[in-house]
C-alpha cells in the first residue's frame, strides 16, 4: 500500500513539474514584447569555450583573455567574446558543455535554464506547501522580472544557482544536512553570495552543515587542481588582480551594488572605490557572523539567513549583475510567509513595492535607456537598498517574535 502511494506521489510530482513548464512558457510568450532590446553580448561562449579547453587539456589557460577569446571566436563567430571568471574550484563543473557542438548548445542551453527556473518554483512550492494559485502569481511576477529575463537572455548561470539554493532550502527543511551542503557548494560558481551565508551559519554554530560544506568545497578544489593544474590558480589570481582596477571586462559599475553606485559618482577613482567597497564587504561579513551568534536559537535559522544575509551580500558584493538578483526569489518566499503575521504586512508591502523597478518594462527603460547611456544615479541600487533594509528589519522582528537572540 505504501509503495502504491509513493508511486502515485511521484507521478503527481512529475505532472506538477510539466504543468509548471507549460504555465511558464505560456506566460513567457507575451513578455517577449516587454523584454529588453536584443543585444549581441552572450555569456554562453565563455562557458562553452572554457569547457572545450578543459576537455582538450588546456584548463590552465581558461583565465587567459587572449586564449579563451580565440576559442570563443572559433565556435561563436560574430558574438562578442567574454572573459571567464568562475573560480577554479567550480570551473571544471561547466566542462560537460564541451561534449556538445555549439549549435546544439545554443538550442538546449536556454531550455536548461528555463527548466531550472521551473524546478526552482516547484521546489519552493513543496518547501512551503503553497497552493497552485499562489504559485501562479509567483510565476507571473518571475516571468515579468528583469533579472529573470536577463539571465535567460544572456545565458547566465543564475537560474542554475537559484535551483541549487532552492534545493538547499528544501533539503534543510527535510533535515538532510549532507544534501543541503552539497546543493550549497554549487554556489561556489559565484562565491561572493555563498561566503556571507557560510559566515552566518558558522557564527550560528551550524557546525555539521558548515563542515560538510567545507568538505564539499575541498573536494571541488582538489579535483579542479587535478583537472586544471596549479597554473590555473595563478592565472585566475592575475586576472582578478588586473580586473580590480581595469573595468572593461567585468563592468562593476553596471551592477546595483555599493561599488557600482560609487563608480558612477567617481568614475576615475577605481582604486579608492575598490578599497572602500572591500572594507564594507569585510564589515558585512563581520555583521553576518554577529547575527549568526545572536540568532542561533531561531528555529528557522537557514531561512533567517536567506532573509538577512542574501540581499546584503548582493548589495555589498564587489561584483553583482542584475541577473544575479534572481537568487532573491527564496528570500521573497520567506517574506511571503511573514504576511500571515499582521504586524509584518506593511513591511512586506514596502519590500515588494521596492522591487517594482525590476519589473518589465520599467527595468528595460532604466537599464538600457538611462544607465547604459551614462546615468549617474542608479535607481536599481536604491531599490535594492530599500529591499535589503526591509528584509533586515523583518529578520529582526522574526527573531523577537520567536524569543531568540
Amino acid at each position: 500500500m505504501k509503495n502504491i502511494q509513493s508511486n502515485s506521489d511521484k507521478q503527481l510530482d512529475l505532472k506538477t513539474v510539466f504543468n509548471w513548464i507549460f504555465i511558464y512558457l505560456v506566460l513567457l510568450s507575451p513578455s517577449v514584447f516587454l523584454g529588453p532590446p536584443q543585444g549581441k553580448v552572450f555569456d554562453l561562449p565563455e562557458f562553452y569555450a572554457s569547457a572545450r579547453m578543459i576537455l582538450a587539456g588546456q584548463g590552465g589557460q581558461i583565465y587567459s583573455p587572449e586564449a579563451i577569446r580565440v576559442v570563443e571566436q572559433q565556435f561563436f563567430a560574430g558574438q562578442a567574446g567574454q572573459v571567464f571568471y568562475i573560480p577554479p574550484p567550480a570551473a571544471w563543473l561547466v566542462s560537460p558543455l564541451g561534449l556538445f557542438n555549439p549549435i546544439a548548445c545554443n538550442i538546449f542551453w536556454p531550455l536548461i535554464l528555463i527548466l531550472a527556473v521551473c524546478g526552482s518554483l516547484f521546489l519552493l512550492q513543496r518547501s512551503y506547501n503553497l497552493s497552485n494559485r499562489t504559485m501562479l502569481w509567483a510565476a507571473v511576477a518571475l516571468v515579468y522580472s528583469g533579472p529573470e529575463w536577463e539571465s535567460i537572455r544572456h545565458g547566465q548561470l543564475a537560474p542554475l544557482l537559484l535551483l541549487a539554493l532552492c534545493l538547499a532550502l528544501y533539503f534543510e527543511k527535510k533535515n538532510k544536512t549532507v544534501l543541503c551542503a552539497a546543493a550549497l557548494s554549487l554556489l561556489l560558481l559565484k562565491p561572493q553570495y555563498l561566503l556571507p551565508l557560510f559566515v552566518f551559519l558558522l557564527g550560528a554554530g551550524r557546525l555539521k552543515l558548515v563542515l560538510y560544506l567545507v568538505l564539499d568545497s575541498v573536494i571541488l578544489a582538489a579535483s579542479s587542481l587535478i583537472v586544471l593544474g596549479k597554473n590555473c590558480y595563478i592565472e585566475y589570481y592575475n586576472l582578478l588582480h588586473y580586473s580590480a582596477i581595469h573595468r572593461e571586462w567585468m563592468k562593476p559599475e553596471v551592477g546595483p551594488t555599493i561599488r557600482g553606485q560609487l563608480l558612477r559618482f567617481f568614475p576615475t577613482a577605481d582604486a579608492q572605490v575598490l578599497i572602500l567597497s572591500s572594507i564594507l564587504t569585510a564589515a558585512f561579513l563581520l555583521l553576518c557572523f554577529w547575527m549568526g551568534r545572536h540568532w542561533q536559537k531561531h528555529k528557522n535559522l537557514f531561512e533567517l539567513g536567506l532573509l538577512s544575509v542574501l540581499p546584503g551580500s548582493m548589495l555589498t558584493a564587489l561584483h553583482c549583475h542584475n541577473y544575479d538578483l534572481l537568487l532573491l526569489l527564496p528570500t521573497c518566499f520567506v517574506l511571503c510567509q511573514c504576511w500571515r503575521i499582521k504586524t509584518f504586512q506593511p513591511l512586506v508591502c514596502k519590500s515588494f513595492l521596492s522591487l517594482l523597478l525590476f519589473m518589465l518594462p520599467i527595468y528595460s527603460w532604466i537599464h538600457y535607456y538611462y544607465l547604459l547611456r551614462g546615468g549617474i544615479i542608479n535607481p536599481l541600487f536604491f531599490s535594492l537598498v530599500v529591499f535589503s533594509w526591509c528584509c533586515a528589519i523583518a529578520a529582526i522582528k522574526l527573531v523577537k517574535e520567536n524569543g531568540a537572540g
